[in-house]
């Protein structure tokens, strides 16, 4: 199943998930960046697969000004 990040606390699990590979810098920075509210115009919403220790995470960043931002990245 694939398992959403949206509460606090689910996205500090996220961003501690995400912060042992180079490879996933760009999602544990979008992460850390809507947990600390750096850019309130640019929601994110945080996706992971599979539901239990996920390795493939995508990232939706919706930019009110912007086009938008769509990452995925495999672990």
């Amino acid at each position: 199943m694939l398992k959403v990040f949206e509460t606090a606390a689910e996205l500090q699990e996220a961003e501690q998930l995400t912060s042992n590979s180079v490879y996933l810098l760009p999602i544990h920075y979008s992460i850390r960046h809507e947990r600390h509210g750096v850019y309130p115009e640019a929601k994110c919403k945080v996706f992971g697969y599979p539901d239990q220790s996920p390795f493939l995470w995508m990232v939706i960043r919706r930019n009110k000004f912007t086009r938008l931002l769509f990452a995925l990245i495999f672990s």
